[in-house]
């Protein structure tokens, strides 16, 4: 016997049920949704910088949405002239890194 002469026999028990409410709870509690705020800001910031419309002023925002088990921050456009420059350039995609 090479493990020191005992030896540890698991049996399945039962099935582990997380508790869905709690984690619902973390997801959409404060500090998650703070810490996504401040992803999509600094992601957002990145799109303003890279937007390339020069006769108009292009502005990219952050909103944060509650979904049904968890919270998400969104990256959209502002005004026109960001939609414009996104469909010309892509800066979206560029500026969120995808």
């Amino acid at each position: 016997m090479a493990n020191g002469g005992w030896s540890l026999k698991m049996r399945r028990v039962g099935r582990i049920r997380p508790v869905e409410r709690g984690i619902v709870e973390i997801t959409k509690g404060g500090a998650v949704s703070s810490m996504l705020m401040a992803q999509g800001e600094k992601a957002a910031a990145r799109c303003n910088a890279l937007a390339h419309l020069s006769h108009g002023n292009p502005v990219y925002d952050c909103q944060l949405k509650m979904l049904e088990k968890t919270a998400s921050a969104r990256i959209g456009v502002a005004n026109s002239d960001a939609y414009i420059d996104n469909l010309k350039h892509n800066t979206l995609k560029k500026g969120c890194g995808v």
